[in-house]
């Protein structure tokens, strides 16, 4: 089973602000879980390290290393189809499918690109947005068929012997 992590669970875990979210981050580094990331993510996850870094007198180019040291680990699979850019964060939030998606499942279109690589390689996500992605899970898992966890959901699961597919 593969998870693909949304921008909360990264930054949270990276700024070591939530234990659980750093939990995760820990959990890849030791090969217990298997992410997918895609460009966007990357893209997301990169653009708020800086402006929070900036915000809190943090060293930006410490956290973007310690993010790259995670996303070049043995257990993050890298799904980047454009370059990782701040131009690609616009351009997919504004692009007429990503678009259409949000509306129909009544999203942020900042949220569907997690839809999008999770149905693609078939992932679950591990989400911290309890506004969006959580709050309508169970019409995206009728709907399209991706699972989203809350964090104490997923560190459930993988606690369980018999991880729930």
């Amino acid at each position: 089973m593969s998870y693909v992590l949304d921008a909360g669970v990264w930054i949270r875990g990276l700024l070591g602000a939530d234990k659980d979210c750093l939990e995760v981050l820990r959990l890849v580094l030791r090969k217990k879980v298997r992410v997918v990331v895609n460009s966007y993510c990357v893209a997301e996850v990169t653009r708020a390290l800086k402006r929070i870094s900036y915000r809190l007198s943090l060293d930006s180019r410490s956290l973007e290393r310690d993010l790259w040291i995670i996303l070049n680990s043995d257990f993050v699979v890298q799904e980047f189809d454009r370059p990782v850019s701040e131009g690609l964060l616009r351009e997919l939030r504004r692009a007429p499918e990503i678009l259409l998606i949000s509306k129909l499942l009544e999203l942020e279109p900042k949220d569907v690109p997690y839809l999008v690589i999770a149905f693609k390689t078939g992932s679950k996500i591990v989400s911290t947005d309890e506004r969006s992605l959580i709050s309508k899970r169970r019409e995206i898992e009728e709907k399209i068929g991706v699972k989203i966890l809350r964090i104490s959901e997923f560190l459930e699961e993988l606690e369980a012997p018999y991880p729930k597919q």
